[in-house]
């Protein structure tokens, strides 16, 4: 009983922050943009975010015509359970809920990511769909290698891939001084797991008549719209938990919410990038500096043992 009301305390917490976090970003947005944004729903627009869920929740459902109709209607679905399924991973303290470390269990669950962007293009039977998941997927197959080998990197050089282990090494802000030059990579990376500017090559709009989501509405759409959004949330706190510190609450909010800002905020300071010049930058420039920086701290290690 205890934790399935942690369960619905997540649950709840986490579609307000999305709610929030929409609206907030079409407010940093309008401000930049030297304009005011959501600004008529409710007191400086607070409501917002519900006048669009309900918008999008009362939508007529319709079928694809000659498409997989039951795999174009569960997709979003699965899609949204295993994001909710992140979270809970999150901040548990005992290990009877852990069968596996939960850095190794976040790689698996971000890894998935993959099918669903393939099933969403192919069930439903559009050529715009299908062009967008091919171009989904080679993406996502780009980054998430060096984004593994970042993962495999931080869990090497803590000695675990455990949170208890990553915590251990922040008590002194031990990652942050030795490991600031992968941060940047991990913000990039992060960029192009969120599918957000400059690299929101996966939905471009002006390219892909929306990409792989171009057949959905209604929930559907507002399912993939909530992952979107609750990803950001969960990179920020993975950012947090890696390379700075979570040991205070008060401080562990205020890093979440710069760190959030910051995401937000590119969306309007850089043009989208061109898809070729992201493959060569994840698989000619960040894959081999990974590389290099990991064979640099484990020979300064095999030093430091051989010395003493």
């Amino acid at each position: 009983m205890e934790y399935l009301l942690y369960y619905l305390v997540v649950f709840f917490v986490i579609l307000f922050s999305i709610m929030f976090m929409s609206l907030l970003e079409r407010k940093i947005l309008g401000y930049i943009q030297m304009r005011k944004g959501p600004n008529f729903v409710g007191l400086l627009g607070m409501l917002q975010p519900i006048s669009d869920a309900v918008k999008l929740f009362l939508k007529e459902e319709f079928l694809i015509g000659r498409g997989m109709n039951l795999m174009y209607f569960w997709v979003p679905f699965y899609m949204f359970s295993i994001n909710l399924l992140i979270w809970f991973i999150y901040p548990f303290e005992t290990d009877d809920l852990m069968f596996i470390s939960e850095g190794f269990f976040i790689m698996c669950l971000l890894s998935l990511s993959v099918y669903y962007l393939m099933y969403m293009g192919w069930s439903s039977n559009s050529v715009y769909s299908i062009l967008g998941a091919i171009r989904s997927m080679a993406q996502t197959i780009s980054y998430e290698i060096s984004l593994s080998l970042l993962f495999f990197f931080l869990f090497f050089f803590s000695s675990g891939s455990g949170f208890e282990e990553i915590e251990f090494y922040q008590f002194y802000f031990i990652n942050f001084f030795f490991m600031w030059p992968l941060m940047g990579i991990w913000i990039i990376l992060v960029c192009a797991e969120l599918n957000r500017t400059p690299f929101d090559f996966a939905e471009g709009e002006s390219e892909l008549v929306s990409g792989f989501n171009v057949e959905y509405s209604g929930v559907k759409f507002s399912l993939i719209f909530m992952v979107e959004y609750s990803n950001m949330l969960f990179m920020s706190t993975l950012f947090i938990i890696y390379f700075l510190s979570n040991k205070l609450i008060f401080l562990y909010f205020i890093l979440l919410w710069i760190f959030s800002m910051m995401l937000l905020s590119i969306r309007s300071m850089f043009p989208r990038f061109r898809y070729d010049l992201l493959m060569y930058l994840v698989w000619k420039e960040f894959m081999l500096y990974i590389l290099g920086f990991f064979f640099l701290i484990l020979i300064f290690e095999i030093n430091i043992i051989y010395m003493n």
